[in-house]
């Protein structure tokens, strides 16, 4: 006589945790994008102009890279010896990344 008790496949279960929480990932990713694009765009010292158009996500795997193709971006972020520094993006990004934790945090599993 023999008894067999039978789990459920923990190899499928892991594999459907990760994929949850790539899309989770993913998804927390793209919202605090937005959140930095649009701070970005906002604080932008140039309203309506090339430099705040220019700003733009680009996106890959596991990463959210907010910037500007504009030559003269990094003269109005970070300043000359003439004209003191605005840095619109990196005020966006310091303004938004405690999001990203908190949109982390609340993912569902």
């Amino acid at each position: 006589m023999s008894v067999t008790i039978k789990g459920p496949n923990l190899v499928d279960l892991i594999k459907q945790a990760n994929r949850k929480i790539e899309i989770g990932t993913e998804d927390a990713l793209d919202i605090v994008a937005n959140l930095t694009q649009s701070d970005a765009k906002d604080n932008c010292p140039v309203r309506k102009g090339k430099l705040q158009k220019s700003i733009k996500i680009y996106k890959r795997r596991f990463v959210r890279q907010i910037g500007t193709n504009v030559p003269y971006a990094q003269f109005v972020h970070n300043g000359t010896y003439k004209m003191k520094s605005r840095p619109f993006l990196v005020n966006a990004f310091e303004a938004n990344k405690q999001s990203l934790v908190k949109e982390l945090r609340d993912m569902s599993l």
